[in-house]
């Protein structure tokens, strides 16, 4: 076990280093995938003529630094610039504090600026999340956001878009098990209360379940999330004209299943929902 413990951390030839470094671009990656530190990567790549000293910097990367430093600050995303650059992140903003490039005034989306913040500014960053393919919380790490003021800003600004984008990010197959989870709760949940319910898996209708107890029909949507306009009056209106009670089925926190009777459609105000309780 010790030889192979030692086999396993032998030191890197020049060659493997010289390799990694011109493949990958980057001292800091280099030495990352040898296994040695970017400061011994930078020292023998020096040594071998490959690296230029940390503190030189050609006027094309000065000029790349100076245009583009302020927009990636802005955007929390120094990491990429620096990757551009070839060089650590650290060594990127001791430049750009010694060129001035720096703003320690520089807006931060902390949660006080996201309480007070305007719907249109509001949009462009609920819009930019939108034409990502990163979840909320890979987004906001990219980003530089406050991942709380975010979610309580966009959804409160947008409802009836923020569950359909948030589903629409999550991964099918584990957004589907959930669902189908969920739909068995409330399944067991209108049996228990003497119903017989019948149930629609994946065929596209706006209605999960239908139960029937005495005379009585449900139809019921279950959703993790919220409904938006359309889905709410998709089934209000279906429910409706087919003689049953809609019903929108919830989880408002994890463990827990809500039922609340659609009593009208939605017409996308901020006014309350036109929904109630409902006790089967």
């Amino acid at each position: 076990m010790t030889s192979t413990s030692k086999t396993s951390r032998r030191k890197p030839t020049d060659a493997e280093l010289a390799a990694a470094y011109g493949r990958l671009g980057s001292v800091w990656k280099a030495g990352a995938e040898v296994g040695i530190s970017g400061q011994n990567a930078h020292y023998r790549l020096k040594k071998l003529g490959l690296a230029k000293p940390m503190n030189v910097w050609t006027l094309e990367e000065e000029d790349m630094l100076l245009a583009e430093y302020a927009n990636h600050a802005d955007w929390g995303r120094l990491d990429e610039l620096a990757a551009r650059l070839g060089r650590h992140k650290t060594v990127v903003c001791t430049r750009a504090r010694l060129l001035g490039l720096t703003n320690q005034r520089r807006r931060k989306y902390g949660s006080a600026v996201w309480k007070y913040m305007p719907e249109a500014e509001a949009r462009l960053i609920f819009d930019d999340f939108k034409a990502t393919r990163y979840t909320l919380k890979d987004h906001c790490a990219l980003r530089g956001y406050d991942e709380l003021g975010f979610w309580r800003t966009l959804s409160g600004y947008f409802p009836d878009e923020w569950d359909a984008v948030i589903e629409s990010k999550a991964p099918i197959a584990s957004m589907y098990r959930r669902g189908r989870t969920f739909e068995y709760r409330v399944r067991n949940i209108l049996r228990a209360a003497g119903y017989y319910v019948m149930r629609s898996p994946r065929s596209g209708s706006p209605i999960d379940l239908v139960a029937i107890c005495s005379g009585t029909v449900l139809m019921v949507q279950c959703k993790l999330g919220g409904l938006n306009r359309p889905e709410w009056n998709e089934v209000f209106d279906l429910a409706t004209s087919a003689g049953a009670i809609p019903i929108y089925a919830t989880r408002p926190v994890p463990r827990k299943c809500a039922l609340f009777r659609l009593l009208g459609r939605k017409d996308g105000s901020r006014r309350r929902q036109p929904m109630e309780v409902f006790t089967p």
